[in-house]
């Protein structure tokens, strides 16, 4: 597993995990607001295999505020424990 730092592609990789969770991300007008802020905002992604499998998307409200914005992980690798290097 790898985390990287998104520079491109955000909002495909937002698009694809969120349209991959109906039970979460079930509003048609959600999922195009977070795909389009999140082009704005640092995002990063997890990829299994050269797979994205999860991203998350930080909200920076000052020097010392932030907040994730949104996230979302495919249903399979919920709950999976990983190891980072």
């Amino acid at each position: 597993m790898k985390i990287y730092k998104l520079r491109k592609d955000k909002g495909e990789v937002c698009n694809n995990i969120l349209r991959s969770l109906p039970k979460w991300f079930a509003v048609e007008s959600s999922i195009q607001d977070y795909v389009k802020a999140v082009e704005k905002l640092p995002t990063f992604v997890c990829k299994i295999n050269n797979e994205a499998v999860g991203f998350l998307a930080i909200k920076i409200h000052n020097t010392y505020t932030a907040e994730i914005y949104v996230m979302g992980v495919i249903t399979k690798f919920q709950g999976s424990v990983a190891k980072f290097s």
